[in-house]
């Protein structure tokens, strides 16, 4: 794949159609990133994460014409990967189930987040804790039918955003106010940091699930692949 600066490649990848080749795929990842598989105490985790990040550098490798086990990662105090070579490829991860996401851009800081839209998940309580008040009420305002959609769509933008500064879940999640007119952009009170010149946005990546990305700089066109290709 090429990518120019006013692009956004997503990536979509089924993990569930690689399980049959972790082995293989093992052979690509650092000492470092085998011993966080090795962590996982189920099989099926263990499998999804060598699947994962695999996919990552077999991407990463395409765009930078490196071999994928060539590739070397360091990571934020908050475990956030960039590539260590000096390179304008910026990249984010993320996956829910049996679905992982990868987002490439050139020169800008850049965060991705999916989620299976789960009617059954504690919606309204989570919100109580991370969302702001606004937030929080226009959710309760909702039919009960629409508060699952709409609380995983504030959630990925959120996640998205933080993510994209690398500050994890220590960001002030309340204070992160997804504004409900301008659904594609978001706002954040004094009390938080300057958001500028960010752009934020979410959508399906199939049936059951949504995502959320975020990232530096004005709008940049998108371009969807999937990985195994449909």
């Amino acid at each position: 794949p090429v990518i120019t600066g006013d692009e956004v490649h997503i990536w979509r990848i089924d993990l569930s159609d690689l399980a049959n080749v972790t082995t293989e795929l093992l052979d690509l990842l650092s000492t470092d990133e085998r011993q966080r598989a090795d962590k996982f105490h189920f099989e099926k985790d263990r499998s999804r994460f060598i699947i994962r990040r695999s996919m990552l550098r077999i991407i990463l490798g395409e765009y930078l014409n490196v071999p994928s086990a060539e590739l070397s990662f360091k990571y934020t105090n908050f475990d956030k990967p960039a590539l260590t070579s000096d390179t304008q490829i910026c990249f984010n991860a993320s996956s829910s189930n049996r679905v992982g996401i990868v987002a490439v851009t050139l020169n800008a800081r850049i965060g991705i987040d999916i989620e299976l839209v789960d009617a059954q998940f504690p919606k309204l309580e989570i919100a109580e804790r991370y969302f702001s008040r606004d937030e929080v009420r226009a959710i309760h305002d909702l039919q009960p039918e629409l508060q699952t959609a709409a609380f995983f769509d504030c959630w990925t933008k959120k996640e998205a955003f933080v993510k994209a500064v690398g500050d994890g879940m220590s960001h002030p999640l309340p204070n992160l106010v997804i504004s409900s007119e301008k659904p594609d952009s978001f706002s954040i009170n004094a009390t938080s940091r300057e958001t500028n010149g960010w752009c934020i946005t979410s959508f399906i990546p199939e049936q059951d699930f949504i995502a959320s990305i975020a990232y530096e700089g004005g709008q940049r066109s998108y371009s969807y692949f999937c990985w195994p290709a449909l």
